[in-house]
């Protein structure tokens, strides 16, 4: 990748979530670090946010309105949204849609692409097949945390990249993982997974 791809804008993300999640796949993300640079493609997300079928989404953070930790998915598209699960894993999610509208794509996996080595030793002892395919495993082989909650994707060291459009029949569409105690959200189509990476 001599010519680097153009930065998504934020404009470009002011599309339903839904749409977004699916349109990321096949995106960058390029992450230059002291350590060196990590270039990965999206390979899985899911949407959280808004509403599907006249339901509203219980399954986002922002279900019962802001608070101090979900405030991230309140702030103008392209804006990191990370968490840690179980006190363990982060999850990386990049807000979308309009400044106020708390909505946020979930990046569930990347395959890396360029510093594999680096991602290597960020997750020693791990397989290559396994070293970024859930949304933990990526967070720390990109070595993203709770530190870059609130930073943009539009400008400096983690940008958002455009990859290749995606084939339709390239993408399968399930509910998403992980989140049964959703009454209406854990019906919702929302996770896109591109099956030839």
């Amino acid at each position: 990748m001599a010519l680097l791809p153009p930065r998504w804008r934020a404009d470009e993300l002011l599309a339903p979530t839904p749409t977004l999640a699916r349109a990321l796949l096949g995106s960058y993300l390029y992450r230059r670090t002291a350590d060196g640079l990590i270039i990965a493609t999206i390979t899985e997300t899911e949407a959280y946010g808004g509403h599907y079928d006249g339901r509203p989404d219980d399954a986002s953070h922002a279900a019962r309105g802001r608070t101090a930790r979900n405030a991230p998915m309140f702030a103008a598209p392209g804006i990191l949204y990370v968490y840690l699960v179980y006190g363990l894993h982060h999850c990386v999610n990049i807000v979308t849609e309009r400044e106020g509208i708390p909505a946020a794509v979930l990046i569930r996996g990347v395959r890396i692409l360029t510093g594999l080595d680096l991602a290597r030793r960020r997750r020693a002892g791990v397989p290559v097949s396994r070293l970024s395919d859930g949304p933990g495993k990526l967070a720390q082989a990109l070595d993203l945390t709770r530190r870059d909650n609130g930073r943009t994707l539009l400008r400096g060291h983690l940008t958002l990249r455009h990859g290749p459009i995606v084939p339709a029949d390239e993408i399968r569409t399930t509910v998403r993982s992980g989140i049964d105690y959703a009454t209406f959200g854990k019906t919702f189509p929302w996770r896109f997974i591109w099956t030839k990476t």
